[in-house]
């Protein structure tokens, strides 16, 4: 006759194990998905946004012009900044080489909605096309013109002649971006 295992200890104690049906495993599933697209979607529209703006920056380097980067991630974790496709080109300085064509950077500054900062050379302004652009970059918060001041005159000349130019260049381009700061710098030689 088989021995009966009797407990008598008292009622079997139940180890709590989270417990759901099916129908909430595949709600839980539905939106974990949803999500996880949701992010690839967010990170590929920013991967494509970096790519158009190294094809952008590829442009105004041929073009004469320099661009600076900076991450979109303020903020965020030190992995999360350092991820290429949250670049965009904040500055861009043109016309620093010569022979450099300002319009045709200008023209590629249009696409750029992150630029705040841009530099040129006064000599830019000599042309009208480039003064003509101006007014169609909408998204530039600060503009610096770089007046070239070297030469062999009086002193008196030059410093009258200096401001002149300097006064003359400002308002061109501040009747043109009333929005935008408006600065000048010098440059010896």
């Amino acid at each position: 006759m088989p021995t009966r295992i009797t407990r008598t200890e008292g009622p079997l104690k139940r180890r709590w194990l989270p417990r759901f049906g099916l129908r909430t495993l595949i709600v839980a599933v539905a939106f974990f998905g949803v999500a996880l697209g949701a992010g690839m979607f967010w990170y590929r529209s920013h991967e494509a946004e970096f790519h158009r703006q190294q094809q952008v920056a590829e442009s105004i380097r041929q073009h004469g012009g320099i661009v600076k980067w900076k991450s979109s991630m303020i903020g965020w974790p030190t992995v999360c900044r350092n991820w290429d496709a949250f670049k965009r080109i904040t500055e861009v300085y043109c016309g620093l080489a010569q022979g450099a064509d300002s319009v045709a950077i200008l023209n590629d500054v249009k696409s750029l909605p992150d630029v705040t900062l841009l530099d040129f050379f006064e000599r830019s302004l000599e042309n009208d096309d480039f003064v003509n652009v101006l007014p169609e970059i909408r998204n530039v918060s600060e503009v610096h013109i770089c007046f070239n001041v070297g030469g062999f005159v009086p002193i008196e000349t030059y410093e009258r002649e200096t401001k002149q130019r300097i006064e003359a260049g400002l308002a061109k381009v501040r009747a043109r971006m009333p929005a935008a700061k408006v600065e000048s710098h010098l440059s010896g030689g």
